[in-house]
């Protein structure tokens, strides 16, 4: 499938060379694919609430508030546990390993809790004018750097214009600290 799918992006012929019509259509490896998807599931179960029904069947038995279902994986015998090959045993093996925890339902994640709640005063938007001429824009441009190196623990963060829909993606932050 993935063959097909890069003959048809780069529009090759049937007898061009597998690996090259990947290369040049830029498709990783599909073993390099799927082992990006396990990990990727690893780290979802564990975004997962605590009432997930998942995680009453993945969660390890001396978490917290646990309640192991009576299809739990640890349930498995030792020998069913190493030969079942799924998603769910290999999650249920590296959920050990993770070292970070994840809180879907913590206190920073509700309304009136998020950073434009609790810091709207500090915070300014400077959009760039369509109407404006690009010497009037790039003045506009310098005004506003100018004062924000002027105050005391601001930082400046620029987004490029042609990302539509993306706060998070950012073209530069720069923080300016006065000298003590």
């Amino acid at each position: 499938m993935q063959r097909r799918a890069a003959l048809w992006i780069i529009g090759a012929f049937r007898t061009c060379p597998t690996g090259r019509c990947e290369a040049l259509a830029g498709l990783i490896p599909i073993h390099l694919h799927l082992r990006k998807l396990a990990s990727r599931a690893t780290y979802q179960v564990t975004t997962l609430s605590r009432t997930h029904p998942v995680q009453s069947l993945m969660r390890r038995r001396d978490a917290p508030g646990a309640h192991v279902h009576r299809w739990h994986i640890s349930n498995l015998g030792t020998k069913a546990f190493l030969v079942t090959k799924s998603t769910a045993v290999d999650v249920a093996g590296k959920l050990l390993c993770l070292m970070e925890v994840f809180d879907t339902d913590s206190s920073e994640a509700h309304p009136g809790n998020r950073i434009m709640d609790v810091f709207s005063d500090r915070i300014s938007f400077h959009p760039r004018p369509n109407s404006a001429s690009p010497e009037e824009q790039t003045t506009l441009l310098d005004a506003t750097l100018l004062r924000a190196k002027s105050e005391k623990h601001s930082a400046l963060c620029a987004i490029p214009y042609g990302v539509i829909g993306s706060l998070t993606t950012f073209f530069g932050v720069c923080q300016f600290l006065a000298p003590r």
